[in-house]
């Protein structure tokens, strides 16, 4: 299979909501805000364009998101670009982007976190 390695950094769009596949599996899902910015001719600082990017999150780091992250907290993103297809309830077929996290974090440029290890399990070796 064929990925597409990418890290993004903006701001949590909302809070991530945890689920549990039939299997127990935990999942999470998130929506990051990432506003470019540019200086204009002046000098002054513009935002520019803000684009809209769906995270999802598998296993331990999904737990430890709901615990960590808050709607607007600043959030570093790194893992795949993969493409879903899928069906409306009309029957049209719909193509989506979605970035499938293997790291996530909070940003320590305008804020400052203390980690906690925390143990969960055998999962948590």
């Amino acid at each position: 299979m064929n990925t597409t390695p990418i890290t993004i950094a903006g701001n949590a769009a909302d809070i991530p909501e945890l689920r549990f596949t039939p299997a127990g599996k935990a999942t999470a899902r998130l929506r990051v805000a990432v506003t470019s910015r540019y200086q204009d001719s002046t000098g002054a600082w513009t935002d520019g364009a803000t684009s809209w990017h769906t995270v999802i999150l598998w296993g331990t780091p999904a737990e430890n998101a709901v615990e960590s992250i808050a709607k607007g907290d600043r959030v570093i993103v790194h893992g795949r670009l993969e493409q879903r297809e899928y069906q409306t309830e009309a029957g049209d077929r719909r193509t989506t982007w979605e970035i499938t996290a293997e790291e996530i974090g909070v940003s320590l440029r305008y804020a400052t976190a203390k980690p906690v290890k925390i143990t969960r399990g055998a999962s948590a070796a």
